[in-house]
């Protein structure tokens, strides 16, 4: 009763834990993974913001230089002396710039230099760039004096960021005569920079090009169908966010990478390591406290229960002038040997055959006629029982040295400690609302009646001597119980 007592309070507590762990790991961490989508979605805007400002920046430069009454003559007459007072090296490394282009309304180029990086030197601008400025049609268009492009334009050369502005007067009059053309490469250089800016480290990956590695392409194809930026856990300890970054067109051009550590998810895992061990903890003193408790109580109602027990036993001896005898069920079976008759008795047409194998075997032992049909009546009443609360049991009949013995077991849920004076005593008491009379049957008309009873079931043995015994009839009543 303890042990299944007890197993219940670990199973239960185990089962708390289970349930908190689920709750952690599933709902509690879903908070952190989603606190870190949130923390890698703004690194990368941070990185799309950086890329926009440098657009911004070139386009206000070229804003300045567009904006200017000698471009305004230049781009009408070609004056060779202003290429010669402004576009020296300095004015490129100056401006942080590998083109500079001015082309007339008629998209013929007036003037247009080239910068590698790393060089120290200007080259007549790349025939690719030239054809890519003037295809994109959008760099040399400006229906208004105040017009602006600005964005990625790819060229072989890599993404290069762009801006063109109209060419006016330096008050911003017109008409437009033509359009300034800065261009910056987006190099490893730039990405160094603006990794630097922000702190984490950044990964660009063209569009155009080949196939992209496997991160790129499983991105790439989420991208395609939610069309936002894109996170994912690229191991236990780096998570990756991804972007597209469209042309001047409009279209995808690069896909942006920014790697982070998991901080926000290991913070979340040690918080619910920590939530976990410590209901852990707390459960196992919970459990190691009920159970001591447990069984503590267990023990003080088994010794009670105990108490009781044998103080009925002492009392309903007494009572009974010792032929009511309370024990348990192993001392029963010991006076008993190999049964001279068993049955399986379920119905009360059962009785009829076995009251006369009764008869009929204490009367072969020497016993009266009449002392046998006694012995018989007691034995009725002891099967009745079995079969009026437990459904049925099993009879054994023994013939033993100083006489017979008659002994039924069922599994019925047996008599409670406190109704056994009343049971065994008290006129026509029933556990069960009936006429109750079995017992007082037996005690007044047998020699000796053993009774074991407990939740499991109950076993009754009637003996009859040879000889009978003179010992007074007990005068059944009534007996209160004990206080523990």
């Amino acid at each position: 009763m303890i042990a299944k007592s007890v197993a219940y309070v670990w199973v239960s507590l185990a089962l708390f834990i289970l349930v908190l762990y689920l709750v952690l790991r599933v709902c509690v961490m879903q908070s952190f993974v989603e606190l870190e989508r949130q923390n890698t979605t703004r690194n990368i805007a941070r990185v799309l913001d950086l890329i926009s400002e440098r657009e911004a920046t070139i386009d206000s430069k070229a804003s300045d230089w567009s904006a200017w009454d000698d471009a305004y003559q230049f781009v009408q007459d070609g004056n060779p002396r202003f290429v010669q007072s402004n576009f020296a090296l300095s004015a490129f490394t100056g401006m942080d710039l590998n083109l500079i282009a001015y082309l007339n309304n008629s998209e013929e180029i007036v003037y247009a230099r080239w910068h590698e990086p790393g060089s120290d030197s200007m080259t007549p601008l790349p025939e690719n760039i030239r054809a890519a400025i003037i295809d994109a049609g959008r760099l040399t268009t400006h229906p208004t004096t105040q017009s602006s492009v600005r964005g990625i334009l790819m060229v072989k050369q890599g993404p290069m960021l762009v801006a063109s502005r109209p060419v006016v007067t330096s008050n911003e009059q017109g008409p437009v005569r033509g359009s300034l053309i800065f261009g910056q490469l987006l190099g490893p250089r730039e990405i160094r920079e603006i990794s630097r800016v922000t702190r984490v480290p950044i990964v660009v990956k063209r569009l155009d090009e080949g196939p992209l590695p496997a991160g790129f392409r499983e991105a790439r194809r989420e991208m395609s169908e939610s069309g936002k930026t894109v996170v994912q856990a690229t191991s236990r300890r780096v998570v990756a966010g991804y972007a597209t970054v469209d042309d001047i067109y409009g279209r995808p051009a690069l896909i942006v990478r920014v790697n982070l550590p998991r901080s926000v998810y290991d913070r979340g895992l040690a918080l619910t390591d920590y939530a976990l061990s410590a209901v852990v903890a707390v459960s196992i003193v919970f459990g190691v406290i009920v159970s001591a408790l447990l069984a503590r109580t267990v023990r003080a109602e088994r010794e009670c229960d105990q108490k009781t027990i044998d103080f009925y036993r002492r009392t309903v001896a007494a009572a009974t002038n010792g032929r009511l005898i309370i024990t348990d069920r192993a001392e029963i079976e010991k006076m008993c040997h190999a049964p001279v008759a068993r049955w399986h008795a379920h119905e009360a047409t059962d009785m009829r055959s076995i009251r006369e194998t009764v008869i009929a075997v204490a009367s072969s032992a020497g016993i009266d006629h009449d002392r046998a049909v006694t012995f018989a009546t007691c034995a009725g009443e002891a099967l009745t029982n079995a079969i009026k609360h437990a459904g049925g049991g099993t009879a054994s009949l023994y013939q033993r040295t100083e006489g017979i013995l008659f002994m039924v077991s069922d599994q019925g849920p047996g008599i409670a400690t406190l109704m056994l004076p009343d049971v065994a005593l008290r006129r026509g008491y029933s556990t069960v609302g009936t006429l109750g009379m079995g017992y007082k049957v037996m005690v007044s008309l047998a020699d000796r009646v053993y009774l074991a009873t407990s939740s499991q079931g109950t076993t009754v043995a009637v003996e009859m001597r040879l000889e009978p015994e003179d010992l007074p009839v007990p005068n059944v009543g009534y007996i209160g119980a004990p206080c523990c």
